[in-house]
């Protein structure tokens, strides 16, 4: 995730961090430690340590969901649904067709795309059929484009990325591109708006809203999820993390030493002191990361992060 890129890097020296923090202010590592636990001979800390970083702070987001459960109800999952069925009759039109998607997101929720389903009228292939995602609509920031072969019939778009915005315009050309229409899906519901998705049951006292709307005869059925993200929440306060951050890179680099195959003369002449090395960083990591998660406090997303009401017992003796 780009809060993360160049935040926390191996030397100053080498490329400067936006933390001011790096990996060989840790005792005990330095560059040529990494080169010494590079995957194969010719390989250096270059090559490792974005390895060695990218898993760091994927297990420091981990870590912080795990243990802010004690605190927060933690709803991961909002809705997930699929928007459309397929009619019988062509798209014809000559502007952008498709499908929008409008929420009111919690503070720290995503918008994730999984796949959009197209039934066409004919085979397209190199460059292939193409899909464009804008934020708001057509006018809006172009977002992605995303282009892939497809057969005659039902062809499944993967898509697996993560949006951050309130509303979303998936679209395609019709003039190009021959599809079938498509109609809200409908889904059995105690609600009476079978043909949208209205999220006031899922939210905090119906001050968040979704809806989803065809766009000038459609032609896609989008697959999504609505989710709270952890990662999201740390990106944000990315600040109140990076000493946890930083002495989880040092863990993982124990760890690679403990797990790795390379044989050098760090490896093997200093064994103990990696097991010393690995036993500290894990140790001052779990600390750095429980007081962050001991003071967060979230009142701006009650969504998300619902508190836990806690009851305090004291005895009182005669």
């Amino acid at each position: 995730m780009t809060c993360f890129d160049d935040y926390i890097t191996i030397a100053e020296n080498l490329s400067p961090s936006r933390s001011g923090l790096y990996a060989t202010d840790l005792p005990g590592i330095d560059t040529d430690m990494l080169d010494s636990i590079a995957r194969d001979d010719s390989g250096d800390y270059e090559d490792i340590f974005p390895t060695l970083y990218k898993r760091a702070y994927k297990n420091l987001v981990s870590d912080f969901s795990k243990n802010i459960a004690d605190k927060f109800y933690v709803d991961m999952k909002i809705i997930s649904r699929e928007t459309s069925s397929f009619k019988v009759d062509a798209n014809t039109g000559s502007s952008l067709a498709g499908m929008t998607l409008e929420f009111t997101l919690p503070r720290y929720a995503k918008l994730h795309i999984i796949s959009v389903q197209v039934k066409s009228l004919q085979a397209y292939t190199t460059p292939g059929f193409e899909l464009k995602l804008y934020e708001d609509d057509e006018d809006g920031e172009l977002l992605d484009t995303i282009s892939q072969d497809i057969s005659i019939g039902k062809n499944t778009i993967n898509i697996d990325t993560d949006y951050e915005v309130n509303k979303l315009f998936i679209a395609y050309n019709p003039a190009t591109y021959s599809l079938y229409q498509t109609e809200n899906k409908l889904y059995a519901s105690p609600y009476d708006y079978f043909d949208t998705v209205t999220c006031d049951f899922c939210f905090h006292n119906g001050d968040y809203r979704g809806s989803f709307t065809q766009v000038n005869g459609g032609g896609l059925n989008v697959k999504y999820l609505v989710y709270c993200s952890a990662e999201k929440f740390v990106c944000d306060n990315i600040k109140l993390f990076e000493r946890a951050l930083l002495y989880k890179i040092g863990h993982e680099i124990t760890v690679e030493r403990r797990l790795g195959e390379r044989l050098s003369r760090f490896t093997i002449m200093t064994k103990e002191r990696w097991d010393e090395l690995e036993t500290f960083y894990k140790d001052t990591y779990q600390l750095n990361l429980m007081n962050t998660v001991n003071q967060s406090n979230i009142p701006e997303d009650q969504v998300c992060f619902s508190c836990k009401n806690t009851t305090r017992v004291e005895s009182y003796l005669p």
